[in-house]
């Protein structure tokens, strides 16, 4: 072989090696989790309790004349399968005029998430509509619940300073505020 020839050689081995590590430097990239989608829903592995997050949400923001659903009655106030959450806590008005709600659900498995939201959203449409007809304010209110996620937990506000108390659920959650 000529000198020549040994140079091309030992180039394309060269530049093979080096493609082979880079295939195997991705292909472990990939494996741990590196290159996938960003999920839209916050995941947090802070484990909190649901009392201590609506207790957050009425202390910070001020909230009064509100009550807590006893656990029993939770299941008659959502239908919302026992089996797809594992803690509950609502707090509802003391006032039948008022549709105010602070509630916060924690799911036993994340892809339950759409078949909670979908009791949640079917309870606050039944809600609705029977306030069309007595209270339209109250009714708007309830027009504009927010239901925010993150994992695990699933909260529902009713009340007319729903982003703050999305911001504080958010804060408590992800670890902004201490517990």
């Amino acid at each position: 072989m000529t000198i020549t020839k040994k140079k091309v050689v030992i180039s394309v081995s060269l530049i093979l090696s080096i493609l082979v590590i880079a295939v195997i430097v991705i292909a472990a990239l990939i494996h741990m989790g590196f290159g996938k989608p960003p999920s839209n829903r916050e995941q947090t592995d802070v484990s909190i309790s649901t009392d201590t997050i609506v207790d957050r949400i009425i202390s910070e923001l001020g909230y009064s004349g509100i009550s807590r659903v006893s656990s029993d009655n939770i299941a008659k106030y959502y239908d919302i399968d026992k089996k797809l959450i594992s803690e509950a806590t609502v707090y509802i008005s003391d006032s039948a005029d008022s549709c105010f709600e602070v509630s916060c659900f924690k799911l036993n498995d994340e892809s339950d998430y759409s078949k909670v939201e979908y009791k949640i959203k079917n309870h606050i449409n039944s809600q609705s509509a029977n306030l069309q007809r007595l209270n339209p304010k109250e009714s708007k209110m309830l027009d504009d619940t927010k239901i925010e996620y993150c994992s695990p937990y699933v909260l529902v506000v009713v009340s007319d300073n729903n982003g703050s108390a999305i911001n504080s659920f958010r804060n408590l959650i992800t670890g902004k505020v201490s517990s």
